[in-house]
């Protein structure tokens, strides 16, 4: 029974294992390699002829064009496939008895070269300005352009119209068109050098802009002989379809005036620009100081030491006097004038003086209070509110500022010119002697009168030594021996009524040359 059952067991076995054997004989062994493409996919200029080699002996190797994945059943590839145009090739390789190989995938972009662009008239240097035209042969191009040295794009400038080079600029262009490759960048620089006789002048308003208490009449005037004058009031910039300039502009609101100048066979003028700012409730006797950025110190001409080193100021707007304040003033809210038992200069018109420093803050409250104003100066300790909408005394940077005009160019000697016998009374002018009434002489770009020469002027600050620092709406140190003031008098010679020249004083002192004038913070 047991030797039965041990056969049977053992036929068993041999039964399994032949099994075994018979599967094992019948499986592939072997993978089909992946076929490669020549020449590779990628991106041509013309027709590609592609061979598809697989490196298995006797493999067929099937292909599709239309994106679809090749099986048993598709293309046999026998011959080279030519591609004319954009296409995805896709190769499996396939051998009895061999696993098949991976889909091998290969793209094909055919492009069309594009013809460069040419430029007409070419570059070079040129007496006057060039109407240039960018042709392309390629029929249906589209011809992209720049002139601000970037290179084309397919998002840059359409070239629709020859473009008129009127300044040296460097012209760049490239040609697109869809299924070809664009063209190489053509680039070329016109030198544009017009003799400045063939340039117009660039328009002046009259008067200048600036902030109003009242509608305004403007000129417009331009050096050049029968040259078409162009303005706007609406913040684009003038053409020579603009409205045309024959008589004044009213303007009664505030509004940004440009304008630009043009002559057949002229290079057009620049664009001028400038805001009226007309405000009904403006003091006329204070010139708004619009905000910006000035280079504070000695940037030209000799001086002092302290006036170096030059620094970056920026700087909020405010209001300052426009005449230094007067002594008809000053007595009407102070009740006195401090020079009128004095020989240098006395009546309405002329400047106080004899006043210290502390005289000066005194007089800007009691004028905060009279015109009901929140008054600047805590006179406990002399401190400055310069978030209260009173009158107090420009800090040393407000008053350079003011006195270049809101402006470092042009970068005057004195307060609007170089010539200082035209902006300032000074010993050089001075007869007879002491003080003259005030905006007897020129007034600077802002309209502000005697900021060089007449009488020094006192500033808020404490005086200190300059920093190279860049500061924002700076009012100096918490403490210090003297106050600044600024400007010269009628005293002095040309050198202290420069703008950059610098003085202290002891706040207590006063004397027959030292006024003052008064500033708003901006509310």
């Amino acid at each position: 029974m047991y030797k039965k059952l041990l056969i049977l067991l053992l036929v068993s076995s041999m039964l399994f294992l032949i099994s075994c054997d018979k599967d094992k004989s019948t499986k592939p062994t072997h993978s089909t390699e992946n076929p490669t493409f020549n020449p590779a996919s990628g991106v041509y200029n013309q027709a590609q002829v592609v061979e598809i080699i697989c490196v298995t002996p006797d493999a067929d190797v099937r292909y599709t064009l239309d994106e679809s994945d090749p099986t048993e059943l598709s293309q046999l590839y026998d011959t080279p496939i030519n591609i004319t145009e954009t296409t995805t090739l896709k190769a499996k390789a396939y051998k009895a008895n061999y696993l098949p190989s991976e889909i091998v995938i290969g793209n094909y972009s055919i492009y069309s070269e594009m013809d460069n662009p040419t430029f007409n008239p070419a570059p070079g240097i040129y007496n006057q300005a060039q109407s240039v035209e960018i042709i392309c042969t390629t029929p249906n191009a589209n011809i992209r352009y720049t002139i601000n040295g970037t290179n084309p794009t397919e998002s840059s400038q359409l070239y629709n119209n020859p473009i008129n080079i009127s300044t040296t600029k460097t012209l760049k262009a490239r040609a697109f068109k869809t299924n070809y490759l664009s063209s190489e960048i053509v680039s070329g620089t016109y030198t544009i050098d017009i003799p400045e006789e063939n340039i117009v002048a660039t328009p002046i308003f009259n008067p200048a802009p600036g902030v109003y208490n009242q509608a305004q009449s403007v000129e417009i005037m331009c050096t050049t002989p029968n040259a078409n004058i162009r303005y706007t009031i609406n913040g684009n910039n003038p053409t020579e379809s603009s409205q045309l300039y024959n008589n004044p502009i009213n303007i009664s609101s505030t509004k940004t005036l440009k304008a630009r100048a043009f002559k057949t066979d002229y290079l057009p003028s620049e664009i001028v620009s400038g805001t009226y700012t007309i405000d009904e409730n403006i003091n006329p006797e204070m010139i708004l100081v619009p905000g910006g950025n000035f280079t504070m110190g000695r940037a030209t001409g000799d001086g002092h030491l302290n006036e170096l080193p030059t620094h970056q100021v920026t700087l909020s707007p405010f209001s300052i006097g426009k005449y230094e304040v007067t002594q008809s003033e000053y007595q009407t809210i102070m009740g006195t004038n401090p020079a009128q038992h004095l020989s240098c200069g006395i009546g309405d018109n002329y400047p106080v003086y004899w006043v210290n420093w502390y005289n000066a803050v005194e007089y800007c409250n009691a004028r905060s209070i009279q015109e009901g104003l929140t008054p600047c100066y805590d006179t406990s300790d002399w401190s400055c509110n310069f978030n209260a909408n009173g009158y107090r005394l420009p800090t040393e940077a407000e008053w350079e500022y003011a006195a270049r005009g809101a402006t470092n160019n042009p970068d005057y000697l004195y307060s609007g010119s170089d010539d200082i016998a035209s902006v300032a009374w000074y010993n050089g002018n001075n007869e007879p002697y002491g003080t003259k009434p005030v905006g007897t002489k020129a007034p600077n770009s802002l309209g502000v009168y005697d900021m060089s020469g007449n009488v020094w002027e006192w500033c808020n600050d404490w005086h200190s030594s300059y920093s190279s620092d860049a500061q924002t709406d700076p009012i100096g140190p918490a403490t210090g021996s003297g106050r600044v003031s600024r400007g010269g008098s009628w005293s002095n010679s040309a050198a202290y009524c420069r703008v950059a020249g610098r003085s202290r004083n002891n706040p207590s002192s006063s004397n027959l040359n030292l006024g003052f004038r008064v500033a708003r913070s901006s509310e």
